[in-house]
């Protein structure tokens, strides 16, 4: 005589474990399911609890995952609640707690969270230490392509630099625009770098510079990248001597993150002690200093976005209007 089994078995969520709202058509779930017996399979419904063929699906190994394409299922933005329901061989079952996920456009604005609220400085190229590039990298919500990128430059004659030369700049020069891909340690790769010479005459000095690098090769990303611009190569000890360098705005951070690798405003040295790839935080001696860079990306489905630093209100939004 076989036993009976009237005990149902146990679901929960590993993926997502609260309702959230994505900006991607394309989304993961998992589910942690057990039985005193063995769980048969797992059931996952996009709209609550439905029967149709469009809104279940079914895993029945471990670990019990699905992806539900949006976009396949012809689904347009809106809210919708799932559930996944476990099942032994005796056809019991249990329901997780619904979620809901909330399919949104990406916001036309992404605030770069690692911008903090502190006070406005520049740094410039060249400089005294060698660095050669100054760039930030960023993380997108999606696959996207970079359209713009856009440089806050204050005017060269009114800043002094270079320590004991402590002189007024006598104006800028062309640049090279970088644009990078990231290695698994957050810093740039210089092999995957795509560049573009940018004319003096198309700075706009104190006020934000618009790049269109559109007809870049390498403006297409699926993950983080940098970008940021340098001296033209060969040009940089003239530039020096001369006291021509670009003054690129900063933000100082009063609130410095505790792994200063996590820092996303990049600098590379190149001289006697160089000390290659490092956060601006790791070289300034845990100072964090945020390059004035943003970019303007366009995502698959059409929409765009600005990843723009998360400038506070009052004299800050006069400067950076």
């Amino acid at each position: 005589m076989t036993d009976f089994d009237a005990q149902p078995p146990s679901i929960s969520w590993v993926s997502p474990t609260r309702s959230d709202t994505i900006f991607v058509s394309t989304f993961d779930v998992r589910a942690a399911a057990s039985d005193n017996d063995e769980v048969a399979f797992v059931e996952f419904y996009l709209d609550g609890v439905s029967e149709t063929e469009d809104t279940a699906a079914v895993d029945s190994s471990y670990p019990y995952t699905y992806t539900w394409d949006l976009s396949r299922l012809d689904r347009g933005y809106g809210i919708y609640p799932i559930i996944a329901r476990a099942w032994d061989p005796s056809r019991n079952f249990a329901d997780t707690p619904p979620l809901l996920v909330t399919y949104s456009p990406p916001p036309p604005d992404q605030i770069l969270s690692y911008f903090g609220s502190g006070d406005l400085d520049a740094m410039h190229l060249p400089d005294r230490y060698g660095d050669k590039y100054f760039n930030v990298r960023f993380t997108p919500i999606d696959s996207c392509t970079v359209e713009e990128v856009h440089f806050y430059f204050g005017t060269p004659e009114d800043w002094i630099g270079y320590g004991d030369n402590d002189q007024p700049f006598v104006g800028g020069y062309d640049f090279n625009l970088f644009l990078w891909r990231s290695n698994s340690n957050g810093l740039p790769t210089v092999s995957s770098g795509d560049s573009l010479l940018v004319a003096e005459t198309a700075i706009q000095y104190d006020d934000w510079t618009i790049v269109d690098v559109s007809g870049m090769d390498s403006t297409g990303y699926n993950g983080d990248f940098h970008a940021g611009f340098s001296p033209p190569a060969g040009q940089y000890a003239s530039h020096f001597n001369a006291h021509r360098a670009l003054p690129l705005y900063i933000q100082i951070d009063p609130l410095p993150l505790s792994d200063p690798t996590e820092h996303r405003s990049t600098e590379f040295e190149d001289g006697s002690n160089a000390r290659g790839w490092g956060t601006v935080q790791s070289h300034w001696n845990g100072e964090k200093r945020d390059f004035l860079i943003r970019v303007k990306v366009s995502y698959i489905n059409g929409t765009t976005a600005m990843l723009t630093p998360g400038i506070e209100t009052g004299e800050q939004d006069e400067v950076l209007r």
